[in-house]
Protein backbone atom coordinates (compact mmCIF):
# COMPACT_ATOMS: atom_id res chain seq x y z
CA UNK A 1 0.00 0.00 0.00
CA UNK A 2 1.48 3.39 -1.39
CA UNK A 3 1.70 5.83 1.74
CA UNK A 4 -0.26 9.21 0.94
CA UNK A 5 1.66 12.43 0.90
CA UNK A 6 0.75 15.96 1.87
CA UNK A 7 2.20 19.36 2.30
CA UNK A 8 2.29 20.46 6.01
CA UNK A 9 3.11 24.24 7.01
CA UNK A 10 4.83 24.92 9.89
CA UNK A 11 3.08 24.07 12.91
CA UNK A 12 3.64 24.78 16.61
CA UNK A 13 3.06 21.27 18.82
CA UNK A 14 2.90 21.62 22.98
CA UNK A 15 2.11 18.58 25.05
CA UNK A 16 -1.04 18.27 27.21
CA UNK A 17 0.47 18.55 30.24
CA UNK A 18 1.32 22.42 29.37
CA UNK A 19 -2.42 23.13 28.95
CA UNK A 20 -3.34 24.65 32.33
CA UNK A 21 -7.11 23.73 31.63
CA UNK A 22 -6.68 20.18 31.41
CA UNK A 23 -6.47 18.59 34.57
CA UNK A 24 -3.68 16.05 35.32
CA UNK A 25 -5.49 13.40 36.45
CA UNK A 26 -7.07 13.42 33.13
CA UNK A 27 -4.30 13.42 31.19
CA UNK A 28 -3.01 10.24 33.49
CA UNK A 29 -6.34 8.25 33.22
CA UNK A 30 -5.57 8.89 29.37
CA UNK A 31 -1.75 7.56 29.48
CA UNK A 32 -3.84 4.10 31.15
CA UNK A 33 -6.34 3.60 28.50
CA UNK A 34 -5.30 4.81 25.43
CA UNK A 35 -2.73 2.73 23.02
CA UNK A 36 0.93 4.67 23.61
CA UNK A 37 0.56 5.43 20.31
CA UNK A 38 -2.18 6.99 20.35
CA UNK A 39 -1.66 8.87 23.60
CA UNK A 40 1.64 10.36 21.95
CA UNK A 41 -0.41 11.54 19.11
CA UNK A 42 -3.22 13.04 21.13
CA UNK A 43 -1.57 13.80 24.40
CA UNK A 44 2.19 14.71 23.55
CA UNK A 45 1.47 16.14 20.15
CA UNK A 46 3.81 13.95 18.29
CA UNK A 47 3.20 13.65 14.78
CA UNK A 48 4.08 10.28 14.00
CA UNK A 49 4.03 10.06 10.33
CA UNK A 50 6.34 6.81 9.76
CA UNK A 51 5.32 3.09 9.70
CA UNK A 52 5.76 1.38 12.78
CA UNK A 53 4.99 -2.39 14.49
CA UNK A 54 2.15 -1.43 16.50
CA UNK A 55 2.44 -4.75 18.61
CA UNK A 56 6.02 -3.18 20.00
CA UNK A 57 5.52 -6.02 23.05
CA UNK A 58 4.56 -8.87 21.34
CA UNK A 59 7.52 -11.06 22.21
CA UNK A 60 7.49 -9.92 25.44
CA UNK A 61 3.61 -11.74 25.89
CA UNK A 62 5.13 -15.37 24.94
CA UNK A 63 4.93 -17.77 27.50
CA UNK A 64 6.95 -20.74 27.42
CA UNK A 65 4.94 -23.65 28.49
CA UNK A 66 1.37 -22.52 27.46
CA UNK A 67 -1.08 -24.96 27.87
CA UNK A 68 -2.38 -25.90 24.50
CA UNK A 69 -5.62 -28.16 25.44
CA UNK A 70 -8.12 -28.03 27.06
CA UNK A 71 -7.73 -27.30 31.07
CA UNK A 72 -10.23 -28.14 34.11
CA UNK A 73 -11.80 -25.12 35.92
CA UNK A 74 -10.62 -23.34 32.92
CA UNK A 75 -13.66 -21.06 30.87
CA UNK A 76 -12.56 -20.49 26.65
CA UNK A 77 -13.70 -18.23 23.90
CA UNK A 78 -13.26 -18.81 20.37
CA UNK A 79 -12.54 -15.55 17.71
CA UNK A 80 -13.52 -16.39 14.25
CA UNK A 81 -12.53 -14.46 11.30
CA UNK A 82 -14.12 -15.33 8.05
CA UNK A 83 -11.70 -15.61 4.82
CA UNK A 84 -12.96 -14.24 1.98
CA UNK A 85 -11.87 -14.93 -1.89
CA UNK A 86 -7.87 -14.58 -0.93
CA UNK A 87 -7.86 -14.67 2.29
CA UNK A 88 -7.72 -17.49 5.19
CA UNK A 89 -10.58 -18.32 7.70
CA UNK A 90 -8.79 -17.66 11.15
CA UNK A 91 -9.29 -18.72 14.74
CA UNK A 92 -8.27 -18.08 18.25
CA UNK A 93 -9.08 -19.79 21.32
CA UNK A 94 -8.55 -17.27 24.24
CA UNK A 95 -8.01 -18.58 27.72
CA UNK A 96 -10.59 -15.96 29.55
CA UNK A 97 -9.80 -17.36 33.19
CA UNK A 98 -6.22 -16.95 32.99
CA UNK A 99 -4.30 -14.12 34.83
CA UNK A 100 -3.44 -13.20 32.52
CA UNK A 101 -5.84 -14.21 29.57
CA UNK A 102 -4.02 -16.41 27.13
CA UNK A 103 -3.88 -17.76 23.54
CA UNK A 104 -4.47 -21.32 23.52
CA UNK A 105 -4.85 -22.33 20.21
CA UNK A 106 -4.89 -21.18 17.03
CA UNK A 107 -5.90 -22.30 13.83
CA UNK A 108 -5.76 -20.90 9.74
CA UNK A 109 -6.73 -22.39 6.42
CA UNK A 110 -7.35 -21.70 2.82
CA UNK A 111 -9.55 -23.34 0.23
CA UNK A 112 -12.25 -24.99 2.30
CA UNK A 113 -16.09 -24.78 1.50
CA UNK A 114 -17.78 -23.46 4.16
CA UNK A 115 -19.59 -27.04 5.69
CA UNK A 116 -15.65 -28.02 5.74
CA UNK A 117 -14.98 -24.67 7.79
CA UNK A 118 -17.77 -25.41 9.95
CA UNK A 119 -16.82 -28.91 10.86
CA UNK A 120 -12.45 -27.59 11.57
CA UNK A 121 -14.26 -24.81 13.52
CA UNK A 122 -16.66 -27.17 15.58
CA UNK A 123 -13.73 -29.37 16.41
CA UNK A 124 -11.46 -26.82 17.63
CA UNK A 125 -14.36 -25.35 19.81
CA UNK A 126 -15.18 -28.45 20.90
CA UNK A 127 -11.74 -29.73 21.86
CA UNK A 128 -11.64 -26.71 24.90
CA UNK A 129 -14.99 -26.84 25.29
CA UNK A 130 -15.51 -22.99 24.56
CA UNK A 131 -18.47 -21.35 26.07
CA UNK A 132 -19.09 -18.53 23.44
CA UNK A 133 -17.81 -17.20 19.66
CA UNK A 134 -16.89 -13.89 18.73
CA UNK A 135 -17.03 -14.24 15.20
CA UNK A 136 -17.56 -11.11 12.03
CA UNK A 137 -20.72 -11.07 10.54
CA UNK A 138 -19.61 -9.35 7.60
CA UNK A 139 -20.30 -10.72 4.12
CA UNK A 140 -20.96 -14.83 4.63
CA UNK A 141 -20.58 -13.97 8.58
CA UNK A 142 -24.25 -14.21 9.52
CA UNK A 143 -25.28 -17.54 8.10
CA UNK A 144 -21.80 -19.50 9.15
CA UNK A 145 -22.79 -17.79 12.51
CA UNK A 146 -25.85 -19.00 12.81
CA UNK A 147 -24.41 -22.76 11.95
CA UNK A 148 -21.75 -22.20 14.48
CA UNK A 149 -24.73 -21.04 17.24
CA UNK A 150 -26.31 -24.70 16.13
CA UNK A 151 -23.46 -27.27 15.73
CA UNK A 152 -21.21 -26.00 18.78
CA UNK A 153 -23.86 -25.19 20.24
CA UNK A 154 -23.22 -22.12 22.34
CA UNK A 155 -24.13 -18.20 22.07
CA UNK A 156 -22.42 -16.80 19.18
CA UNK A 157 -21.91 -12.90 19.73
CA UNK A 158 -21.78 -10.71 16.06
CA UNK A 159 -18.91 -8.46 15.45
CA UNK A 160 -19.77 -6.12 12.89
CA UNK A 161 -16.36 -5.09 11.02
CA UNK A 162 -15.97 -1.41 10.12
CA UNK A 163 -13.44 1.23 9.76
CA UNK A 164 -14.54 2.68 13.51
CA UNK A 165 -15.16 -0.86 15.07
CA UNK A 166 -12.46 -2.18 13.78
CA UNK A 167 -9.93 0.80 14.89
CA UNK A 168 -11.36 0.78 18.39
CA UNK A 169 -11.11 -3.57 18.99
CA UNK A 170 -7.24 -2.87 17.76
CA UNK A 171 -6.70 -0.13 19.85
CA UNK A 172 -7.88 -1.85 22.98
CA UNK A 173 -5.85 -5.45 21.81
CA UNK A 174 -2.91 -3.11 21.56
CA UNK A 175 -3.39 -1.59 24.95
CA UNK A 176 -3.68 -5.19 26.38
CA UNK A 177 -0.16 -5.89 24.96
CA UNK A 178 1.21 -2.76 26.41
CA UNK A 179 -0.28 -3.88 29.94
CA UNK A 180 0.64 -7.45 29.48
CA UNK A 181 -3.06 -8.55 30.13
CA UNK A 182 -2.36 -11.59 27.47
CA UNK A 183 -0.55 -14.42 27.52
CA UNK A 184 0.71 -15.53 23.59
CA UNK A 185 2.03 -19.60 23.41
CA UNK A 186 4.85 -19.74 20.92
CA UNK A 187 3.12 -19.66 17.29
CA UNK A 188 4.89 -18.79 14.73
CA UNK A 189 2.24 -17.21 11.98
CA UNK A 190 0.48 -15.42 15.05
CA UNK A 191 4.01 -13.88 15.93
CA UNK A 192 5.26 -13.57 12.40
CA UNK A 193 1.30 -11.65 11.92
CA UNK A 194 1.40 -9.16 14.97
CA UNK A 195 5.33 -8.38 14.60
CA UNK A 196 4.22 -7.05 10.83
CA UNK A 197 1.44 -5.50 11.57
CA UNK A 198 1.82 -1.63 10.85
CA UNK A 199 0.30 2.34 12.04
CA UNK A 200 0.89 4.75 9.07
CA UNK A 201 -0.49 8.53 9.75
CA UNK A 202 -2.52 9.43 6.83
CA UNK A 203 -2.14 12.77 5.12
CA UNK A 204 -5.48 13.60 7.56
CA UNK A 205 -3.90 12.43 10.64
CA UNK A 206 -5.24 9.40 11.19
CA UNK A 207 -3.94 6.47 11.59
CA UNK A 208 -4.27 3.11 9.51
CA UNK A 209 -3.45 -0.21 10.70
CA UNK A 210 -2.79 -2.91 8.23
CA UNK A 211 -0.57 -6.10 7.48
CA UNK A 212 2.33 -5.30 4.57
CA UNK A 213 1.62 -5.80 1.05
CA UNK A 214 1.94 -9.50 0.44
CA UNK A 215 1.21 -10.55 4.08
CA UNK A 216 -1.66 -11.52 6.24
CA UNK A 217 -3.68 -10.23 8.73
CA UNK A 218 -6.36 -13.02 9.85
CA UNK A 219 -4.91 -14.22 13.16
CA UNK A 220 -4.45 -10.74 14.17
CA UNK A 221 -8.22 -9.94 13.50
CA UNK A 222 -8.91 -13.16 14.95
CA UNK A 223 -7.32 -12.21 18.30
CA UNK A 224 -8.80 -8.85 18.30
CA UNK A 225 -12.19 -10.58 17.88
CA UNK A 226 -11.48 -13.15 20.40
CA UNK A 227 -10.56 -10.27 22.49
CA UNK A 228 -13.35 -8.04 21.65
CA UNK A 229 -15.56 -11.19 23.07
CA UNK A 230 -14.09 -11.35 26.34
CA UNK A 231 -14.68 -8.05 27.54
CA UNK A 232 -18.70 -9.05 26.84
CA UNK A 233 -18.47 -12.74 27.83
CA UNK A 234 -19.01 -13.36 31.85
CA UNK A 235 -17.08 -15.91 33.43
CA UNK A 236 -19.14 -18.44 36.35
CA UNK A 237 -16.75 -16.95 38.93
CA UNK A 238 -17.82 -13.25 37.32
CA UNK A 239 -21.68 -14.32 36.85
CA UNK A 240 -21.91 -15.31 40.45
CA UNK A 241 -20.27 -11.89 42.00
CA UNK A 242 -23.49 -10.32 39.95
CA UNK A 243 -25.93 -12.09 41.83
Amino acid sequence: MDRGTAARGPRSAFPSSANPHLPADDVEEARAQLSERDYAQEYLVHFLETDGSVFTNGLGCVVDPLPQSWQSGHEYLLGVDWGRLQDATACVVLDITAQPKAVGAVDRFMKLDYHRQIARIKALGSRFGVGAVAAERNAAGDPLAEQLRRDLPVPVHPFTTTAVSERQGLDRLILAFKRQEIALLRDDALIHELLAYSAKTLPSGLIQYGAPPGSHDDLVMALMLAWEGSRIVLTREQRRALQ
